[in-house]
This record gives structure tokens, sequence and C-alpha cells, in this order.
């Protein structure tokens, strides 16, 4: 129970500063860290036989991360909650439908989640071509229709003055004979560096729909505690 409550706790801080500013300050870690050392010490006490799954955990659940996060698939923010995870709650305290690395089964729920608000950015770009009454793909008329799809599924239009200085444009935008040719580029590698949008950006441009991802962790985590690891439910459920 400590375990949760530590955890949770201090997922939701970090996602509060996620949402905000897509940035989570370091020194939640650096308090974060050793409270979790103390209580799953304290767990490994009463529960020695936990301790080499609890070693196998960390160590899988760190690779994993830093290996995710050099691939460019999420920030450093994220590696580090996964694997604070790892050492304040590596295995579950529940038998179930959960993987014996717990943050395994947060990651496997927070996936899962995410892919659930791809309907969303439909809805949004739809709003947005209605409230703007500007065409979604104007300059993207040549592109092949597999790009407009995933454009609309997994992007988000916005007019310039709405564009955060974290969003990362799913759009080339190149000069060439003084014309502007605009291409889709729809996956891209989370940087970390500053991604302000600058004069050559149009009126309105699709970014990418960079959802913070410390949000769905924590509700990841959440639901790994308390009902299991979704991927096996949903096996289950078709089995």
């Amino acid at each position: 129970m400590l375990q949760s409550l530590l955890s949770i706790t201090f997922l939701t801080i970090a996602s509060a500063y996620d949402l905000k500013t897509r940035e989570v300050p370091n020194k939640i870690w650096v308090i974060f860290i050793p409270l979790s050392i103390i209580t799953t010490t304290a767990r490994l006490l009463t529960d020695p036989n936990q301790f080499t799954l609890t070693l196998i955990s960390i160590a899988i659940t760190a690779l994993i991360s830093i290996v995710i996060f050099y691939l460019g698939l999420y920030g450093g923010a994220d590696a580090k909650a996964l694997i604070t995870l790892a050492i304040a709650h590596p295995t579950p305290s529940n038998q179930g439908l959960v993987l014996p690395i717990l943050p395994l089964t947060t990651f496997n729920n927070s996936l899962i989640l995410m892919v659930l608000t791809i309907p969303a950015a439909l809805v949004r770009n739809l709003y947005w071509t209605k409230k703007s009454h500007r065409p979604l793909f104007h300059g993207l008329e040549k592109e092949p229709a597999w790009r407009k799809v995933a454009a609309l599924l997994l992007c988000i239009k916005k007019s310039k003055s709405e564009i955060k200085p974290y969003n990362i444009p799913a759009e080339r935008i190149e000069t060439i004979g003084g014309e502007m040719k605009r291409t889709l580029k729809i996956f891209q590698r989370v940087k970390e560096e500053d991604t302000s949008i600058d004069d050559t950006i149009p009126e309105d441009v699709f970014i990418t729909y960079s959802l913070p991802m410390l949000p769905f962790l924590t509700i990841g985590y959440i639901v790994a505690i308390t009902i299991g690891d979704l991927i096996f439910h949903t096996i289950r459920i078709f089995l």
C-alpha cells in the first residue's frame, strides 16, 4: 500500500508539470528515488524471496527505458519516471493478469490508453476546419491519401497563433524558386531542444499529436495495480 501511495503521489505531481509545461523538474526524482529505495528495501526485508525478481525488474525497465529514450520515442522525464517507478514498485503486490515486472504492465497500459485517444485527434481536426472555415489540406493537396489519413488521426491542425513552443510541426516546409512547398512528416523523434515556431511556418499547420506521456503512465499504473494488464485482458476477451 505504501509503495502505491508513494508512486501515485509523485507520478501525479510529475504529470501536472508535464501537462502544463512539458517539462518535469529533476527535484521530483531526487525526492522520489530515495523514498522509493526505502519502501522497496522495507518490502524486501519482509519478503526476501522477491529480491532477485526486484533486481531483474529494475534492470530490464532501466534498459528498455534508456533504449526507447535514445530512439527518440519519448522524452527524458518519461524515462526517469519509468525507471523510478521500477525502484518504487518493481513487482506486483497481488497476483492476477499482470506481468511480474510491474513497470512493464504500467507501460503497456499507458500505450493502450494513448491509442484510445486517436479518435480525439480526428474530432479536433474536423472541429478546426469547421471553426476556421479553411481546408485542412491547403498546400498539401498533392500529398498521398494515406498521409492525409494518418495526419487526420495522428496529428492536429492548428493556426499559427495557437501553436505552443513545445509543439513539433508535422510538415516539412521548404522554399523552392520563391514558392513554399509543404509535405507531411507524420512520424518524428521526440526532441529535448526548443521547437519554437519561426516565421517560415504558414498561418496554419499540422503538428504532431504530442500528448504528454506522464499522465498516461500515471493512469496506466493505477490500472495496473487495480485491474492488471490491459493487453492481457483484451486477449482474454477475444479468446
